[in-house]
């Protein structure tokens, strides 16, 4: 992803490549303005976020969840400002940071609402940010008021268990059939393997248990995985 126009432009194009620059296509926003910062998810390159620095009441901050091909205004209650720098929290894919003419502003919910990060911060105009994740401290450069840090809160993983199945068992039903679905909605992914143990209904008896990605013990359980599993998202259901 690369923007053009330069510091005092009025305007900038957006140019992505899927070929390590060998050709590029055009992916504007639908909004006119000076593309500062883009930001590229760190585990799904077809997404990604710009910022505009430009004044534009029809938004500041832009997503992209297919290389740019359609931008979503993801600004929410952001002051209409010019904003300059745009960070990811790589421990969750929807915490976003950005800089703007009066701060730092924080979105836990991949941009629906902003809430300003200003704990110490003067009111100033943030041109950079960087976010150490080992050490989960964000670092703010601004304009004319030197450079700032704070500590961010350490991600967490939260792992949760849902059942589901359609229609209704009844007495003696044979091949009958639920789901087993573990998410984690923690702040971090987790570590290490993941077990699940089933503890199954009263009057069910288990035949067979599988899932994609899962090591089953046969015929309930308890089965296990060792691959990350990333904030807000779920493992293939059992």
């Amino acid at each position: 992803y690369a923007a053009n126009g330069g510091t005092f432009a009025s305007t900038s194009q957006i140019l992505v490549t899927s070929n390590h620059g060998t050709t590029w296509t055009q992916h504007n926003l639908p909004v006119s303005g000076r593309v500062a910062d883009i930001a590229v998810d760190p585990t799904t390159a077809t997404t990604a976020y710009a910022v505009i620095s430009t004044f534009n009441a029809t938004g500041h901050v832009f997503k992209t969840i297919n290389s740019g091909a359609t931008w979503t205004n993801v600004s929410g209650n952001l002051p209409n400002l010019p904003t300059w720098v745009i960070r990811i929290d790589p421990a969750n894919l929807n915490t976003l940071y950005v800089g703007n003419d009066t701060g730092v502003y924080q979105t836990t919910d991949g941009g629906t609402t902003w809430t300003r990060f200003a704990n110490g911060l003067p009111n100033v105009q943030v041109l950079d940010l960087d976010l150490n994740n080992g050490l989960r401290i964000l670092g703010a450069g601004t304009y004319g008021r030197g450079m700032w840090e704070i500590s961010i809160a350490a991600a967490a993983p939260d792992l949760t268990i849902a059942k589901s199945h359609v229609g209704n068992f009844t007495q003696g039903q044979a091949g009958a059939s639920y789901a087993i679905t573990v998410s984690n909605v923690g702040t971090g992914a987790s570590s290490g393997a993941v077990t699940m143990t089933e503890a199954l209904p009263a009057g069910l008896t288990a035949t067979g248990i599988s899932g994609s990605g899962w090591s089953c013990n046969q015929p309930s359980g308890p089965c296990t995985r060792g691959d990350v599993l990333a904030a807000n998202t779920s493992y293939a259901p059992l």
